[in-house]
């Protein structure tokens, strides 16, 4: 048997994992190269190899998991509706400005008219969703189509009104030229009545009650923007108590900003960190469990980090490099992590070495060496 016969029935090894199947295309690449029978076909295709490699920063598809989605895509995808003039109306209370806007915006009327809104709001978001230079994830588009248009209900808790709602047709008919999320300014200067909803209902993120359109505008915007008046901590305990996370962990904020900027999906995120909270009890060998919840700026990203430091990780850096993701963790990284950030893990592992892995970030596993570490962190890596 000749190598290349060798080389071709060993990747038909099941039994081989990804980040060893990559090794081996990387070896071949090299002894092809320094192969004295040349020949240029096959020298082409390793150097696209090379490329695509380069490119991607290695192989992007792990079995079992779906393909890595960059999460700056979906950054940049909300940075744009929320800087586009007319989809900003949708997110923000309404004020002379953009009142004022929205009527130039309309050839048929020198008054602000909802139709028209309602059409260039549409409009909009078509060609935001359509444009290559962004990427909602498919949730997230979701949410705000259903938000837009009342296709369904939006949001984890199931909201059914939307800028389509017919109530909201009939208060506009019976409030011609008036925005139905006026800002406080328009309310008491212009005398632009405010809409109230059919039925009010409280959030979940914030505690705040939710009872004119308004409100629901800033509701919605708080699923997907968290900053100084809607604080990541607040967000995190608010769910902690509900969840009654306190009977069993003892959890503590350190270095935790309460005025960091993003653009996120913040009730894929809460969900993400209710999973990870539940594989740290599920795991745990104590009664109670020490935990440490921290949100920091590192260069170009923004870090959320659950540390549970009275544990370490019940396996060797080796196995976990090949093996990266159990029963429990496949469901978290397709249908919460991919897309919304990257995550990588901090810990003392089973051989008493210390590490740090990027677990989920498109590119092949590495270890990087820590000189000591206590327990087991994990990084959830928000990019902007």
């Amino acid at each position: 048997m000749d190598k290349y016969s060798f080389i071709s029935d060993l990747m038909k090894n099941k039994s081989l994992t990804h980040s060893q199947k990559e090794r081996i295309c990387q070896l071949v690449a090299k002894e092809i190269k320094n192969d004295e029978s040349k020949d240029s076909e096959i020298l082409r295709r390793i150097r696209e190899i090379e490329k695509k490699l380069n490119e991607n920063g290695g192989i992007t598809k792990i079995e079992g998991l779906k393909e890595y989605i960059n999460p700056l895509k979906q950054y940049n995808a909300l940075l744009a509706y929320n800087q586009n003039p007319i989809l900003k109306t949708t997110c923000h209370d309404v004020n002379d400005y953009y009142l004022n806007l929205l009527i130039n915006k309309s050839n048929e009327t020198e008054n602000y008219d909802f139709q028209t809104h309602l059409n260039l709001i549409f409009g909009e978001f078509e060609k935001i969703s359509n444009s290559k230079e962004y990427g909602f994830t498919n949730k997230m588009y979701t949410l705000i189509k259903n938000y837009l248009t009342g296709k369904s209900t939006w949001s984890s808790q199931n909201i059914n009104i939307s800028w389509n709602d017919g109530f909201l047709k009939k208060w506009s008919k019976n409030n011609r030229g008036m925005v139905p999320n006026p800002s406080n300014e328009l309310v008491e200067n212009n005398g632009n009545a405010e809409c109230f909803l059919e039925k009010e209902f409280v959030s979940k993120f914030t505690g705040k009650t939710i009872s004119t359109f308004t409100d629901l505008v800033l509701f919605f915007k708080s699923l997907w923007h968290i900053k100084d008046e809607n604080p990541l901590s607040n967000i995190i305990e608010r769910n902690n108590k509900s969840l009654n996370y306190k009977s069993w962990a003892d959890i503590k904020f350190h270095n935790f900003s309460e005025t960091l900027n993003l653009y996120t999906d913040v009730d894929k995120l809460i969900q993400a960190y209710n999973k990870i909270m539940n594989l740290i009890r599920k795991h745990s060998d104590n009664e109670r469990t020490k935990i440490i919840l921290s949100f920091y700026h590192q260069n170009n990203k923004k870090i959320f980090s659950i540390h549970q430091s009275d544990t370490f990780w019940k396996k060797s850096i080796v196995d976990t490099k090949e093996k990266p993701f159990g029963r429990d963790m496949e469901p978290i990284i397709n249908k919460l992590i991919n897309g919304l950030c990257d995550l990588h893990l901090r810990a003392k592992f089973e051989d008493g070495k210390c590490a740090e892995l990027n677990l989920w970030d498109g590119k092949p596993i590495e270890s990087k060496p820590l000189d000591d570490f206590n327990g087991v962190e994990y990084l959830l890596i928000l990019k902007k």
